[in-house]
């Protein structure tokens, strides 16, 4: 083991192991991840939004999905805005229906209100087992949405979406090192088939 010079073992190459560790098993994930691209691709391109929750530092990747889908990925990949909302990002929303309901329905609520079959829900969790993202996919299922998890290793209740991504580390913070790659490459695999989709018959984009 590489240590400091105190003796103690070295926290960044300890991290790092860890993360290669864990994205070793990332090529095993390409099957699921472009299934659940296409699926996201063809309710954009019918005119659904892709509605993104989590709690904690998973908000921040939920809001990063967002920026990249909204925005763009890469500067050479010029194309038009996708449509998703973070529904993390606004705390008097969030107050309010937790007041009201308590913070289990602070997305389902929102859910409720605004989503349509042609949508779909991308959950970021590293239990998988937080009552608020339970609630949000089953409203999310009962609604006729397309639902897309990435969460932890752990099998729970949220494998019930019709596509789950396990990070397979058991470090919460290596899972979400490894969701925020994954959600790049989930962007970059969106565009490919949007770009499918749009080529002429019998043409490849």
């Amino acid at each position: 083991m590489v240590t400091t010079d105190a003796g103690r073992p070295s926290v960044l190459l300890r991290r790092a192991a860890a993360l290669r560790e864990a994205l070793a098993t990332a090529p095993g994930l390409e099957g699921e991840l472009t299934g659940a691209a296409r699926e996201l691709a063809g309710r954009l391109g019918a005119g659904g939004i892709v509605y993104v929750i989590g709690n904690g530092g998973a908000t921040a990747l939920a809001e990063h999905l967002t920026s990249e889908l909204l925005g763009r990925l890469s500067a050479d990949r010029e194309r038009p805005p996708l449509a998703a909302a973070s529904l993390c990002s606004d705390t008097a929303v969030l107050s309010a229906i937790a007041e009201r309901s308590g913070f289990a329905d602070c997305y389902a609520e929102q859910l409720r209100s605004a989503g349509r079959p042609q949508d779909a829900l991308v959950i970021f969790t590293t239990s998988g087992r937080s009552p608020n993202l339970i609630s949000a996919a089953r409203v999310a299922g009962e609604l006729g949405m397309y639902r897309l998890a990435f969460s932890g290793p752990a099998r729970t209740q949220i494998d019930a979406c019709e596509a789950t991504v396990h990070a397979l580390a058991d470090d919460p913070g290596t899972v979400q090192e490894c969701h925020l790659m994954l959600l790049h490459a989930l962007v970059e695999l969106v565009e490919d088939a949007m770009a499918d989709q749009a080529a002429p018959s019998g043409e490849a984009a």
